[in-house]
């Protein structure tokens, strides 16, 4: 279906708490895609293991994926663990 429409840019949306491999999989189906949307960030301890995609992430959730956007997630991330090992 995509090659039929031939788009510009294709965006997958995608949750961050499936595996890196699994999304790939799915990726690949597809025929690739330019950019990912992730969903369901806060199901997760692992967001940025989609990075290891090599496909850029352009949404985290509702937001812009900017750096900033992924340093406040990731260190979040990092003071919720270091509570749990308290």
């Amino acid at each position: 279906m995509l090659d039929r429409l031939e788009p510009t840019i294709t965006w997958a949306v995608v949750e961050a708490s499936c595996k890196a491999d699994d999304i790939a999989h799915r990726v690949k189906l597809l025929g690739g895609v330019d950019v990912l949307a992730l969903t369901g960030v806060a199901d997760t301890v692992s967001p940025a293991a989609v990075l290891s995609l090599g496909v850029p992430v352009g949404r985290i959730g509702s937001t812009y994926a900017t750096p900033a956007a992924w340093a406040d997630l990731l260190v979040e991330r990092l003071e919720r663990s270091a509570e749990h090992d308290e």
